[in-house]
C-alpha cells in the first residue's frame, strides 16, 4: 500500500509478505507493507506482518499524522539487503519520519532490523505516543531492540515493552549504540513513561537492557 497527500482508511484488512529491495541502485527502500508520505487518517483492526524493507518494513510514515488502533504489526524484517551503507537498516516494524503517530491496543511483535529500532525507529520531528494496551514485545535489532527514538518525542502511558533485545554485530563495532538498550534506546530525544512497563528486555553484552538513553531525556511519572 503507497498512498501520497491523502486521506487514509485502513480497516479490517491483512497486509501480508509484501516487499520492496533495491537490487540495482545504492539507495535506502521504505515501506515493505505500508508506505505514507503527507498523509492523515487511521490503520485499525489491521494485520501488517510478514513483509519486509530496509527500513520502515510493515509500516513507513513521513510527514504525516496517523492513527493506528487495533492493529497487530508483526514478523516484519528489515534485515535484507546487502547496500554499501550499513546504517539505512532502520525500523523493522515501523518507521517515523516527521510524523504523528498514536498507536492504541496493538500488539508490536517479533519484528526485526539489521541495526536499529526492531519494533519501532522514530527519527527527528516525529512525535509518538503508545496509549492504552500497546504491546511491544520480541522484538530485536543491534541497537534498540523494541524502539530507537532518534531526537524524537515518545509518550508510553500504560504500555509494554517486553522481552525485546540488543544483538551486537561485529559489522557496527565501531557504533557506539552496538548492543545498546534492549527494551529502548533514546539518542538526543525524550521518553516519558506514564503507567506502563518495562520489563524482561536484554541488551547482549551491552548496556541498558530496558532502557539506554544517550544525551537524552527519560522521565518516570
Amino acid at each position: 500500500v503507497v498512498a501520497s497527500d491523502a486521506e487514509i482508511m485502513i480497516t479490517g484488512s491483512t497486509i501480508r509478505g509484501n516487499g520492496i529491495r533495491d537490487t540495482t541502485y545504492n539507495r535506502i527502500v521504505y515501506g515493505g507493507g505500508i508506505k505514507l508520505s503527507s498523509c492523515t487518517g487511521t490503520i485499525a483492526e489491521t494485520e501488517i506482518t510478514g513483509n519486509h524493507a530496509m527500513s520502515g518494513a510493515g509500516l513507513f510514515a513521513e510527514d504525516s499524522a496517523i492513527t493506528v488502533q487495533g492493529c497487530t504489526i508483526s514478523d516484519n524484517d528489515g534485515t535484507r539487503g546487502d547496500k554499501d551503507n550499513i546504517t539505512w537498516y532502520q525500523g523493522g516494524g515501523i518507521y517515523l519520519d516527521s510524523s504523528e503517530l498514536t498507536i492504541t491496543d496493538t500488539e508490536i511483535a517479533n519484528n526485526a532490523s539489521k541495526y536499529q529500532g526492531g519494533g519501532i525507529y522514530i527519527e527527528r520531528g516525529s512525535e509518538l505516543s503508545l496509549d492504552g494496551t500497546v504491546s511491544i514485545t520480541k522484538n530485536q535489532a543491534v541497537s534498540g531492540g523494541g524502539i530507537f527514538v532518534n531526537g524524537a518525542e515518545v509518550t508510553l502511558c500504560g504500555a509494554a515493552v517486553k522481552e525485546n533485545k540488543a544483538i551486537p554485530n561485529s559489522t557496527y563495532a565501531a557504533k557506539a549504540d552496538n548492543g545498546n538498550g534492549g527494551g529502548i534506546y533514546v539518542e538526543a530525544g525524550e521518553l516519558i513513561l506514564s503507567s506502563g512497563e518495562i520489563t524482561g528486555n536484554t541488551a547482549e553484552q551491552g548496556e541498558g537492557g530496558g532502557v539506554f538513553v544517550n544525551t537524552g531525556t527519560f522521565t518516570l511519572s
